[in-house]
């Protein structure tokens, strides 16, 4: 074609046009091919790593690695995180295990969170993409960063550009979460990353589910370890027979209404007494005492014989709460009354007279079933299949034995001190400025919640002779779990190790001062009728504070001879 001329011929155009078609396919069949063998390629690496691992030559971890090492890249990308949801998932708040990418001395490695990853029903993408199971590519701008992804930006501190999250699904279940993020060159992802990351999934998919599958195999596994332990103590005939008496008041034993009065004789009083406390003060909410006399005594069985989580311990508790009610009974609901005792039942139920600690180290059952806290999240559900086998509350309608229950489970979850302390210092809070209303259902909450930790506590409200005693029981309890802790080659805590036997006076003293009277306080507050409880706490502090003085007192003057003394007695 001659450009020279002023015109081009009709024909010299289709040539064009032909000849650019004819370029335009060649360059596609070339990126096609490229892209083909780029396929081609990622899906046999793919299937080596699903391979290996299912062989056994590779641990779950890596093969996570390796799978997202590859994906960096590919796609190239600055980090890349890996969310497993769990079996167990909240309606509201769900949580995951984090796998994040760093570089260690032997090459790239995703490794675990210390902590679970919370993912928030209204905020951040991969919550998103698990609530939806849909993909979402997306690029921040400078004001949502925080508020999309609130916990990456808390927990890793780096700024955010662009995300592209996928779902990984089996059987259109999200099981698991891979969101990349921050894109290199300043890039945005394509539909080809898209592309790229969706059929990574479907191999790591493969690999999860199988990882869920062994999962559940493992909890079912602790379920029944938990329940043939159950059932070797449970099955144990008592040496005692429990008495099955209905006592009347006339009956109860002197000062049995008084804060610091204690059981120190007739323990096989104990249900009986039990039965009475019940009866007295929810004796609206129960339609047959059998069945109430029943549970009593299979709570009786599911203690063991420690030396102070016991029996007897779970019995104090309730006798305080009995005396609590007494007082201030018509500050509360009759569900509430109820909801306070079943949940007083569960105070020592079960215990092996270890802390949430030691179930940790040793990863018991308890810790891989129930939330956390997990121990008292195992106690409410252990009350709950007592109750139901004993149909103590099969006469109640469903929807006050939903509302029976959540007060109860509110009340015994807030035993554990990380939950516990939290409505403490939040109900404190209300009271200084004022505001406490009876009609508000999280005020009243946080008031059950204040009123289960004080009877918990209630050792502290003993006279010294019983209260010394008791202390040296718990004490018992540390120690032996502070010698299990040696054997493991772990140091104990202080309080834990026997060694510091000598400082137990000063250990009470600030276990009073920091978490007993804090709260006998609040409870005062509360309540004016029970400030005699506060001053009994307070005694026992001052007594133990008399113990630590006399202890670097001398009892006798060593010049002074004692033989005079002894002549004097022997004639």
């Amino acid at each position: 074609m001659n450009v020279t001329k002023d015109r081009c011929y009709m024909v010299d155009i289709k040539l064009v046009n032909c000849a650019a078609e004819w370029i335009a396919l060649s360059i596609s069949q070339k990126e096609g091919q490229r892209l083909n063998e780029g396929n081609f390629t990622l899906n046999m690496k793919l299937r080596s790593y699903v391979e290996n691992y299912f062989l056994g030559r590779i641990e779950h971890i890596e093969f996570i690695s390796k799978v997202m090492l590859l994906t960096k890249n590919i796609i190239g990308i600055s980090r890349v995180f890996f969310y497993t949801t769990h079996t167990r998932i909240n309606t509201y708040n769900s949580y995951a295990d984090l796998y994040e990418d760093v570089m260690t001395p032997t090459g790239f490695k995703m490794v675990k969170h210390p902590q679970q990853f919370k993912l928030h029903r209204e905020k951040g993408l991969a919550s998103y993409v698990v609530r939806t199971g849909l993909p979402i590519n997306y690029t921040y701008a400078a004001d949502n960063a925080i508020r999309l992804d609130a916990e990456i930006q808390k927990v890793f501190h780096f700024p955010l550009k662009n995300s592209l999250c996928m779902p990984v699904k089996y059987n259109n279940n999200v099981i698991a979460v891979i969101q990349l993020l921050n894109k290199k060159d300043d890039k945005d992802f394509t539909e080809y990353d898209e592309i790229i990351l969706e059929r990574i999934c479907m191999y790591v998919s493969l690999v999860q589910h199988f990882e869920k599958i062994k999962e559940l195999c493992e909890l079912e596994y602790a379920r029944c370890e938990i329940i043939e332990d159950q059932i070797g103590y449970q099955l144990t005939t008592l040496a005692t027979v429990p008495l099955y008496i209905k006592l009347t008041e006339a009956d109860l034993p002197e000062g049995f209404n008084d804060f610091a009065w204690y059981p120190e004789k007739n323990e096989e009083m104990l249900v009986p007494w039990f039965f009475y406390m019940f009866k007295a003060t929810c004796s609206d909410m129960i339609r047959d005492e059998d069945d109430l006399y029943e549970f009593i005594v299979n709570i009786m069985k599911c203690h063991r014989a420690l030396p102070f989580r016991n029996f007897l311990h779970t019995f104090d508790a309730l006798h305080l709460l009995y005396c609590i009610v007494q007082r201030v009974g018509e500050r509360l609901t009759k569900l509430e009354t109820f909801a306070l005792f079943l949940g007083g039942c569960c105070d020592g139920l079960n215990s092996e007279g270890f802390s949430s600690q030691y179930y940790t180290v040793i990863n018991h059952p308890i810790i891989r079933i129930y939330d956390p806290p997990h121990f008292r999240n195992f106690q409410l559900s252990f009350l709950k299949r007592l109750l139901t086998m004993n149909k103590l509350l099969d006469h109640l309608s469903e929807d006050d034995r939903n509302k029976l229950m959540k007060l109860c489970g509110d009340a015994v979850v807030n035993l554990s001190s990380s939950h516990g302390g939290n409505s403490s210092v939040k109900l404190k809070k209300i009271l200084d400025e004022g505001k406490f209303d009876d009609e508000n259902p999280q005020h009243r909450s946080y008031q059950l919640t204040l009123l289960m930790r004080c009877a918990c506590k209630g050792r502290v409200a003993k006279p010294f002779r019983i209260a010394k005693r008791l202390c040296e029981d718990i004490y018992r309890e540390l120690y032996a779990q502070g010698d299990y802790f040696k054997t493991m080659k772990l140091i104990p805590p202080t309080w834990m190790d026997r060694q510091n036997v000598l400082s137990i006076p000063e250990n009470e003293v600030e276990y009073i001062k920091v978490k007993c009277l804090p709260i006998y306080e609040l409870l005062k507050r509360m309540f004016p009728s029970t400030a005699e409880l506060y001053n009994l706490v307070r005694e026992l502090q001052k007594a133990w504070k008399l113990m630590i003085e006399l202890r670097y007192k001398k009892a006798w003057n060593p010049d002074e001879s004692i033989g005079k003394g002894l002549e004097d007695t022997t004639r």
